[in-house]
């Protein structure tokens, strides 16, 4: 039976495949026969949180970390403007990169536009762009999984893109 859930959702977002995340540590190990094995994905971190950032965490006061933070990032965008010389208008900071990706589309895609990505780019490009009924343009890698951004260019070039990832 069809999930009843998805009736109403765009035929866009019905079309999307599910993320498959990456198989555990664990389960990989056990089937290998191995006992030593460091997971690359997920931007995980094989050697664990580093001493500095450990450090810093324990400095800080509990308020700091009980407490939702500033959601203007006012103190960083202040800080990273003037290291950077630059207004902190034209900063936006997010919870990881997904957030800011999804903005992105957000602020300019229409069902009537499109954006351009390589074939080989973060999957979430694809999500961010089915979910504001955008056309992708997606572009063929070139040599060693790289973007062609001659293509990519063309590809902007031939439609309503508004968005190029």
């Amino acid at each position: 039976m069809a999930n009843p859930v998805l009736q109403n959702v765009g035929e866009t977002v019905r079309g999307l495949t599910p993320y498959q995340p990456g198989r555990p540590i664990e389960e990989v190990a056990a089937e290998r026969g191995l006992s030593d094995v460091v997971k690359l994905a997920s931007n995980e971190n094989p050697l664990g949180a580093g001493e500095a950032a450990m450090r810093a965490i324990r400095e800080l006061p509990a308020a700091a970390i009980s407490r939702y933070p500033d959601g203007e990032c006012e103190l960083l965008q202040n800080a990273v403007a003037a290291r950077l010389g630059i207004e902190k208008e034209r900063l936006i900071f997010g919870n990881g990169s997904n957030e800011i990706l999804e903005l992105a589309a957000q602020l300019v895609l229409t069902e009537n536009s499109a954006a351009v990505f390589s074939r080989h780019a973060f999957a979430v490009y694809s999500l961010a762009v089915a979910a504001r009924r955008a056309k992708a343009i997606v572009v063929a890698a070139a040599a060693d999984y790289s973007h062609d951004l001659q293509k990519m260019a063309d590809a902007a070039a031939d439609s309503d893109v508004r968005l190029m990832f």
